[in-house]
């Protein structure tokens, strides 16, 4: 009887994925800390994992995926639409 493995770790995400501190991901959405976490409380956003007591990491892909799943706000709507300036 042949048995079904499960994909490695390697073989679940992309080759160009890496993970994220706390800090990357601040500096990629260019919010603070609390906001990512309320992001995770309230929005959606992923939890990434936790690797220690302390040490949560994020998917690069996961948090870019999340990013392009939202809805524009209508400032960036109205933004986009008008153009460069």
């Amino acid at each position: 009887m042949t048995s079904i493995s499960e994909p490695s770790f390697e073989e679940q995400r992309p080759q160009n994925d890496k993970l994220l501190t706390i800090e990357d991901v601040r500096g990629l959405l260019g919010v603070n800390a609390s906001t990512v976490y309320r992001w995770i409380a309230k929005s959606g956003f992923p939890p990434g994992m936790l690797l220690g007591k302390k040490a949560r990491r994020w998917w690069r892909n996961d948090v870019e995926n999340w990013v392009n799943a939202r809805p524009f706000s209508m400032h960036e709507y109205y933004s986009r639409a008008r153009g460069p300036q």
